[in-house]
């Protein structure tokens, strides 16, 4: 019997359907089969008290009609079986007056019919439309029973008690019915509240662990920068002495015809000077994402300028060519921006064997980024090295072969770094590079002031 039950009123139960809708489905299949059992009983009560045939009949034609309620739930049709459902009663309701009219004072029983029509029906004008419905039926009743007159053999003995005592047990099955289910309702609500308490205290802790982590990473960096500032700035006075007193010592013994000693001293001075462009690499790289600059209005223009006036000796030895397009003006610190295409338009001339080095930048601008592209015709970079080069310290080459510092690379990316861009290489060995950079267009390009530079000699 329970499983009978229990299988009526998950009718209409389908898979994603809300947990509130779901108790709501429930209900109403509950109230459906309380409204076929109170028919079914008015019906035998007409046959046993007053023995007419067509009275139990007409109080069991609604049974069919109750069916038809939860055929909806299985359809999806909620909202269509809560109007019909509360027809259905109405309907009933009104032939119950109508029936037993003069026994019975009725207008508590269409007040639980009304509280129905809210529990279940959300739209305010469908309410406003049962509201006036139910006032209507209830009016049309009370002319009935001035207009009409009913013999006593109609009327079943103690009708009006019992009908009261029907009324007041279909009352509390329907309240029991809304406290089981919102019982259950909140018992689901309560585990998922416990659920996501639990998931907000294993959230918290880990959070709290990040942070913590954080912190020491944060103050492992900011020692590691210090170090790094520290030493580097430290290590340039020594180092500039040494190189110094080397040249002096070079130049003295140079008189004298001790070609060996010349040559080791000779060592000895490329190597301190060597060291030295490392640790002042060194110390730019610390100091990238330091400093008071502002960023401004950078013409990259005067950038480019800037550059080929800092090489011109470095390009005039090399018989190398820099071009470039028509830059735009992008919003940055103008000394990251001439430390980044310098060490790419370098790269380009200094990793080159061809008899005439040629570098040139070139733009295209993108709907939300500056794109350049850098391409040489130098000696181009393997595949399985294109990740690594922009490492700090990584060469692909000896000293011996291609002078630096092997920080070049690694300083563009961390500049771009900057400024939330990207910067990668595509390339083949020998045939040359294109270094391509994009920068995020991230404000206006038009600021008060622009950056303001040395003179450079014209563009090649």
């Amino acid at each position: 019997m329970m499983k009978w039950w229990r299988t009526i009123i998950n009718i209409g139960l389908h898979e994603g359907v809300a947990e509130r809708e779901r108790i709501n489905i429930r209900l109403l299949n509950q109230l459906v089969l309380l409204s076929m059992g109170i028919h079914l009983l008015a019906g035998l009560f007409q046959l046993f008290f007053t023995g007419r045939i067509s009275n139990g009949l007409l109080l069991w034609f609604p049974i069919p009609l109750y069916a038809l309620t939860i055929l909806c739930q299985h359809w999806r049709r909620y909202h269509l079986a809560r109007i019909l459902q509360a027809l259905f009663g109405l309907g009933a309701l009104a032939f119950y007056d109508y029936l037993y009219g003069p026994q019975l004072e009725s207008a508590p029983a269409y007040y639980f019919i009304l509280i129905l029509v809210i529990v279940f029906i959300d739209s305010k004008w469908e309410q406003l439309f049962f509201l006036l419905l139910i006032g209507s039926v209830f009016l049309f009743n009370r002319w009935l029973e001035r207009s009409l007159s009913f013999p006593d053999e109609a009327i079943p003995p103690f009708s009006g008690e019992i009908i009261y005592l029907a009324i007041l047990f279909c009352m509390m099955a329907v309240l029991r019915m809304f406290k089981q289910g919102n019982l259950r309702y909140e018992d689901r609500l309560n585990a998922l509240l416990g659920e996501r308490k639990l998931q907000n205290e294993l959230l918290e802790k880990q959070k709290a662990q990040i942070t913590a982590q954080n912190r020491i990473l944060e103050r492992n960096n900011q020692e590691l920068e210090r170090f790094a500032y520290v030493a580097s700035h430290d290590l340039k006075t020594p180092l500039r002495n040494v190189t110094s007193f080397l040249s002096l010592i070079r130049r003295k013994f140079g008189r004298e015809p001790d070609q060996e000693m010349i040559e080791y001293l000779q060592f000895a001075e490329d190597g301190a000077r060597q060291m030295y462009a490392t640790v002042e690499a060194l110390l730019e790289f610390s100091m990238i994402d330091k400093g008071i600059e502002e960023r401004v209005a950078v013409d990259l223009n005067q950038v480019m300028q800037t550059i080929h006036f800092n090489l011109h000796d470095f390009i005039e030895a090399r018989g190398a060519t820099v071009e470039w397009d028509e830059l735009p003006a992008i919003i940055a610190k103008p000394v990251h921006m001439v430390s980044l295409f310098q060490n790419l338009v370098e790269n380009g001339i200094k990793y080159n064997e061809s008899e005439a080095p040629r570098v040139e930048v070139r733009y295209r601008p993108e709907e939300e980024a500056y794109y350049f592209e850098f391409v040489d015709n130098g000696i181009g970079i393997a595949p399985e090295f294109h990740d690594r080069i922009f490492d700090i310290f990584k060469r692909l080459h000896t000293m011996q072969s291609y002078p630096g510092t092997g920080v070049g690379l690694a300083l563009c990316r961390k500049i771009l770094e900057e400024y939330s861009g990207q910067i990668w290489v595509e390339s083949q060995e020998a045939e040359g590079a294109r270094f391509c950079i994009r920068i995020p267009i991230e404000s206006s390009i038009t600021p008060p002031m622009y950056a303001s530079y040395p003179p450079a000699s014209a563009r090649q």
